[in-house]
């Protein structure tokens, strides 16, 4: 009996934290590391801590952690470890889930705004044809706002294209 009460406390105990993650205190953490350093070395450490197995999502955003941290490197070895890591890992989330709108967002982001020298540029038109056909049909009004803002906000839009997203 007191194996099976051990047994039951450590099943339902130590869920994982992807399964009691929030995804709107996530893309709260994530638009914090994109102000300072500690916000995305607590990011990080974050999302090294989330079970990524189960979800896509969590997986693009630990992409996105590894980007944070080459956005603040000083050295050149690391930022482009840090970048070629996060890359790899969104290439994956993306893999996982090609038809994810917040998946495809967080690369469009990154392609956006990383430098032509790195390479990592060749999914930006497909990406924004995806989210500008998907974002009407999207019912998560918190990535719906943050997606609307980007896009007015991107140069990669024309005035057009910026008009789907008012």
């Amino acid at each position: 009996m007191r194996t099976l009460i051990v047994i039951f406390l450590m099943v339902f105990t130590t869920k994982s934290y992807s399964n009691s993650i929030d995804i709107l205190d996530l893309r709260k953490h994530f638009y914090a590391a994109s102000i300072n350093k500690s916000s995305a070395d607590s990011f990080l450490l974050l999302m090294e801590s989330v079970n990524i197995n189960t979800d896509p999502v969590l997986l693009g955003y630990r992409g996105m952690a590894y980007m944070m941290q080459a956005n603040y490197s000083i050295n050149p070895f690391v930022k482009l470890r840090n970048f070629n890591a996060g890359k790899t890992i969104i290439e994956q989330a993306i893999q996982k889930n090609p038809w994810n709108i917040e998946i495809r967002f967080l690369r469009f982001c990154v392609q956006t705004n990383v430098p032509l020298i790195l390479g990592y540029s060749g999914d930006i038109n497909n990406d924004k044809l995806f989210i500008t056909l998907q974002w009407k049909r999207l019912n998560d009004l918190d990535l719906k706002n943050r997606i609307s803002k980007y896009m007015i906000d991107s140069k990669q839009c024309n005035e057009l294209e910026k008009l789907n997203f008012k």
